[in-house]
């Protein structure tokens, strides 16, 4: 398996919260690469050559950093789905905190989430720390749909910070944004078009400086790049 870390080039806190997300992955066996991410103000050459296009009834919600998420996860999801082996992918936050069962990669087909519990809940923090008390045995369940959402591809959870893909899954993905239009990452990752395992307890949260305050609206990733603050 391979893994992989999006990053933002040159982006002060982008880079520093990679940095300590692959130390931390370190910890747990894990090597992450940096993959840079794809600046969303450049996307309409990315759209071009790709032949990429939102899907239209979204269009109007979308802005810049939406676009580079999107292209940074889908230019992995690509290359994935040329080869034979799963690609984790995290985003500059996705925090391990404890190890990936040894048999994770048998137990899912399509894509494996890497936290089930909704990161913009003001209880998130309050919750992983409970988590980390319980040293609970991690279990690789179906996703619940109970409270969930559908965006026209299915229901999924928030956040794409932290998930394991594999080619097949690449493969589905890549077919049905050629076929439909791309929505933002989170709603693209939805069981309309990949099965979607979770584990629970929780394996990668959003980083914990995500928890504090509203820092996961005023620091979120799908914010124009221009807009996210260069130093905290």
């Amino acid at each position: 398996m391979q893994a992989h870390i999006i990053t933002l080039k040159g982006h002060a806190l982008s880079e520093r919260l990679s940095q300590e997300c692959r130390t931390q992955a370190a910890l747990f066996g894990v090597d992450v690469q940096i993959r840079d991410a794809v600046n969303g103000h450049h996307h309409l050459e990315h759209f071009k050559s790709n032949n990429l296009r939102p899907r239209s009834n979204d269009r109007r919600k979308l802005v810049p950093g939406h676009f580079g998420n999107f292209l940074s996860h889908y230019y992995l999801w690509r290359e994935c789905a040329a080869g034979t082996e799963p690609y984790l992918i995290l985003e500059h936050d996705g925090y391990f905190v404890r190890p990936l069962p040894t048999d994770a990669l048998d137990r899912f087909t399509h894509v494996l989430k890497l936290d089930d519990v909704d990161p913009y809940r003001r209880d998130y923090h309050t919750i992983m720390q409970q988590q980390h008390q319980e040293q609970k045995t991690t279990e690789i369940l179906p996703m619940d749909i109970t409270g969930r959402s559908n965006k026209g591809s299915g229901f999924y959870t928030p956040g794409s910070y932290a998930y394991i893909i594999k080619p097949a899954a690449g493969r589905l993905l890549i077919d049905w944004v050629s076929n439909n239009g791309f929505l933002p990452t989170d709603n693209q990752l939805a069981l309309g078009v990949v099965d979607i395992r979770v584990c629970q307890p929780t394996v990668v949260r959003l980083h914990p400086l995500f928890a504090e305050g509203d820092n996961i609206h005023t620091l979120s990733t799908a914010k124009s790049a221009d807009q996210l603050p260069k130093h905290l």
